[in-house]
């Protein structure tokens, strides 16, 4: 079989992760082919609120915050680096973020949670009360906020022009972007890959990289444990809003839902899970009314200056979650030559470092961070089984029942110590 075309590495997925991978690698001079089978940018990463949240989650991945930090703040870096050699400006900017507790269970569960980051070293999160709240943005609705775990160097960025500016930059490196452009198969021989089939034919390749998240499983088996969730984002008017003020995330639908006032134009970007639908029903791009006016409605209750904002603009898009929450970032553990980037739920608090680590990983060079947890084919060989029908709720509960006798053993210890 004769390939239309040849490179040192296709990634497959022109998104943040992808266009990262391909920016990283074709800096270091390698041959580097995307393949996206839409427009750039049009799959998760152009369906999300721009949050850049360095540990999202509560008592999930508790017992991991040093590892993901260490990536987190090698991202951040590599934002602020980067946007000094990118033409395209993705407003990347530092807001901070507050996680809000609005019940007093969830009070008590964001009070340990931030004890536990700070028993692992964590300094740069605070507990803040209900009064410390309020002086931030005093147009939160006090009767629905209890407390909240705070980070002021989290931040915002606008994920759309992210993937625009790491494609352009890739491309001045030598890079071939190749949008509509679907990769059907991955081809192997001996155990090893060979290239990849598009739609347009076949691409010979001495690597693979895996980037397509939620869509990652339908190509590769070292990504079967990865599962799709369905999320929503809905847009409001321009308004005028008091400033600085940061980003939010708050529980909504046993799931957490997110607002970021943040936006250059003066919109309000509000986002959170979708209706569960089943099966294949996660790649279900349209919206529902219903979905909209939940959404919005709650964020109207917890911030009022909300109520009357006109939305402009809603989509749908799909998300993905490994089962034990944390991503699924290197080399494949049955296939030579094969690398994966999947699994993201927050893909802005890392892309950046995401794909400088897959550089680093085909390039035999050393890690810029420890990427053990990371490690592909953990799950394996026993695997995962998800319910269904399910949501990120659900994911979530499935991450907190894996690692809970980990979480418990860490709050024992912190107790001990005292």
């Amino acid at each position: 079989m004769k390939p239309f075309k040849s490179a040192d590495v296709v990634i497959i997925g022109g998104g943040c992760m992808g266009t990262a991978c391909a920016l990283f690698l074709a800096k270091r001079g390698l041959h580097v082919i995307l393949c996206e089978m839409r427009n750039l940018g049009q799959g998760a990463t152009g369906r999300n609120g721009g949050m850049v949240c360095e540990l999202y989650g509560r008592m999930a991945m508790i017992g991991l915050v040093q590892p993901r930090k260490a990536l987190a703040e090698e991202n951040r870096r590599l934002y602020i680096e980067l946007q000094n050699e990118c033409e395209v400006d993705y407003h990347y900017q530092i807001t901070g973020c507050l996680d809000i507790a609005a019940t007093e269970e969830e009070y008590e569960e964001i009070k340990l949670t931030v004890d536990l980051q700070h028993f692992q070293d964590d300094d740069g999160v605070q507990f803040l009360d209900r009064q410390q709240i309020r002086e931030i943005i005093p147009a939160i609705n006090a009767d629905m906020t209890f407390g909240a775990r705070y980070r002021p160097n989290d931040g915002t960025i606008d994920s759309y022009k992210l993937s625009y500016a790491f494609a352009r930059h890739a491309m001045g490196n030598g890079a071939e972007i190749l949008m509509h452009t679907k990769v059907t198969e991955i081809l192997k021989e001996n155990d090893r890959v060979k290239g990849v089939m598009t739609d347009k034919g076949y691409i010979a390749a001495k690597y693979v990289v895996n980037c397509m998240n939620a869509w990652s499983n339908q190509l590769s088996e070292e990504c079967r444990d990865v599962m799709p969730t369905r999320s929503i984002v809905c847009v409001t008017e321009p308004l005028s809003l008091p400033k600085p003020t940061p980003t939010f995330e708050f529980p909504f639908n046993g799931d957490y839902a997110y607002a970021n006032f943040c936006n250059s134009g003066g919109n309000v970007v509000m986002g959170g899970s979708g209706f569960p639908l089943g099966h294949q029903g996660y790649f279900n791009e349209r919206m529902r009314i219903s979905e909209v006016g939940r959404l919005a409605n709650h964020v109207a209750n917890i911030f009022p200056i909300l109520r009357d904002a006109k939305i402009i603009r809603a989509w749908a898009g799909t998300i993905a979650l490994a089962p034990d929450g944390i991503e699924l970032i290197g080399p494949s553990h049955i296939t030579e030559g094969m690398y994966i980037a999947s699994g993201f739920g927050a893909g802005m608090s890392q892309a950046a470092a995401v794909g400088q680590s897959i550089a680093q990983f085909i390039c035999n060079e050393p890690q810029a961070v420890d990427m053990e947890i990371f490690k592909v084919g953990r799950f394996l060989p026993e695997g995962t089984s998800w319910t269904e029908p399910h949501d990120l709720g659900v994911l979530l509960g499935d991450v907190l029942e894996v690692e809970k006798e980990s979480t418990e053993a860490l709050i024992r210890r912190m107790q001990e110590k005292g």
